[in-house]
């Protein structure tokens, strides 16, 4: 419902920001750790949707809210079939990896991850 929307809104301004700081932008490390933290909530919605077992975020099919949120969540979980170029994450920093690594090991980056491989 409108909940899920909120929660895959709410995703796209802080997983710009930690794409952007990857880039020429100059994003302090304070609002870095902030735009992480941010997305790690979202996830952590994600997760309570998906707590009770169902394998998408609204009803038992796929949706525009799977695909919004699996979109919005790849530049932090560098999908393997992501369907253009991106860095691999093995080009970033160890921190940085590990950061990634996070967000990939979460119960919602697996999700992305999922959807990726089944809807791409």
């Amino acid at each position: 419902g409108s909940f899920v929307m909120s929660c895959i809104a709410y995703t796209v301004v802080p997983l710009l920001r930690v794409a952007m700081a990857r880039g020429a932008m100059k994003i302090t490390q304070k609002e870095a750790d902030k735009s992480v933290g941010d997305i790690f909530t979202v996830f952590e919605k994600v997760e309570g949707i998906l707590g009770d077992g169902r394998r998408y975020l609204v009803g038992d099919k796929f949706t525009a809210a799977d695909l919004t949120f699996a979109a919005l969540a790849a530049p932090v979980l560098f999908p393997d079939n992501y369907g253009s170029p991106v860095p691999k994450i093995d080009e970033f920093s160890k921190d940085t990896q590990a950061i990634f690594n996070k967000f990939r090991d979460t119960d919602a980056g697996q999700f992305a991850l999922r959807i990726y491989a089944e809807h791409r």
